[in-house]
């Protein structure tokens, strides 16, 4: 397993975990167990509604991107991820993965751009792209799908939103 895959398990780990204690949350009010394999003092002990978390991430390819965001629609569909109790989570790009997210390259990478579409609209994930990245490759912000937003350094965006903005990594 590359060191890259490694990463990306962990951020799922943890990603089930903010959804779990959404749910394990839900799920007390009502007294309906739909979570599975969770306990709710270990849910509540790591996470809170209240948290807002932040994916800064490289990846390496359009299928990697696809990956996480047809997990993440998983779970929005299964209901173990609810966005009107969740700030959506921020993710980061800022290396050559952005590229798919150009509208000149919709027809290649139409159904992760579809999905990452799909996401943005229903409040699930944020996109952002590294203005900084974009100039250096001789790009134009005007030429990314319309739901992609610009960060102008992604790295101080990173900070700031952690800094400021109480958000984590996951």
């Amino acid at each position: 397993m590359s060191v890259y895959q490694r990463f990306l398990s962990k951020v799922f780990v943890s990603f089930f975990m903010f959804v779990s204690t959404i749910a394990t949350a839900e799920s007390s009010a009502s007294n309906a167990n739909f979570i599975q394999g969770v306990s709710e003092v270990t849910a509540k002990s790591h996470l809170t509604l209240e948290e807002k978390y932040l994916a800064d991430i490289t990846i390496h390819s359009p299928q990697e991107l696809l990956d996480i965001l047809t997990r993440a629609n998983m779970l929005f569909e299964s209901g173990q991820y609810s966005a009107k109790d969740s700030s959506p989570i921020i993710f980061l790009l800022h290396g050559d993965e952005a590229r798919i997210l150009f509208k000149q390259q919709y027809a290649n990478n139409k159904a992760v751009v579809d999905l990452a579409a799909k996401l943005t609209a229903l409040n699930v994930v944020d996109i952002k792209v590294c203005d900084i990245w974009i100039n250096g490759n001789n790009l134009f912000v005007k030429d990314l799908q319309p739901f992609v937003g610009v960060a102008n350094n992604a790295v101080a965006e990173a900070e700031r939103l952690v800094s400021q903005e109480n958000y984590q990594y996951f």
